[in-house]
């Protein structure tokens, strides 16, 4: 009796091994298996970590497979799962961007160098933050109460500009400083938490 031969199937889009099982003889020819579209009488090679065994063009290759890992765009930083088999990409990276001032260059993630406008930005953002803390639009707004006829918001813009201006004034100042090298530059971050703490009057 002949030997009923093995049939190794693979996906007939990626080529990639899925399983295996006796084929079925020819019955016009018993002698003959009959071989599927999507099978091939050639054993897959043994399996081999991160990658796929693959079906190309008459042959069983390994494919890098890196499916359902997280990597990240080298333009931007977004998370991306990836879903087909090969290669990872050339714009994209297995270590995630620390922050949006991080630009990938020479291989790895590089903090920007800040200039006074990042600054300044971040403290006119924290100035419009606080204004928000009393339901006002923007530090712009709340200023504008400053001759209100109603008494708490008059106190507030009061307070809210004398605020304003000490954390400009510390601001300039100790900016210079780090142009003139006379301190170590901060990150935005530790600049926001040296700045005048504002403190609103309380309503009578």
């Amino acid at each position: 009796m002949t030997e009923i031969p093995t049939l190794y199937y693979f996906d007939i889009n990626t080529g990639e091994f899925i399983g295996a099982k006796p084929a079925r003889m020819s019955p016009l020819e018993p002698d003959v298996p009959l071989v599927p579209r999507a099978a091939t009488l050639v054993a897959p090679p043994e399996p081999v970590p991160g990658y796929a065994r693959c079906w190309r063009d008459g042959e069983w290759v390994l494919i890098e497979d890196h499916r359902g890992q997280t990597v990240y765009s080298t333009e931007n930083g977004q998370e991306i799962v990836i879903k087909e088999l090969g290669p990872l990409p050339e714009d994209v990276t297995t270590q995630p961007r620390p922050s949006e001032r991080h630009v990938w260059q020479d291989g790895a993630w590089k903090e920007k160098e800040l200039t006074l406008d990042d600054y300044r930005y971040a403290i006119q953002t924290h100035i419009d933050a606080t204004a928000r803390e009393r339901q006002y639009d923007s530090g712009v707004s709340c200023a504008s109460y400053v001759n209100s006829t109603n008494p708490l918001w008059a106190a507030e813009a009061a307070a809210f500009v004398a605020w304003r201006d000490a954390v400009w004034a510390y601001a300039f100042t100790e900016l210079d400083k780090v142009q003139q090298e006379l301190r170590a530059q901060p990150t935005v971050e530790e600049f926001l938490l040296e700045l005048p703490v504002m403190q609103w009057p309380e309503p009578d």
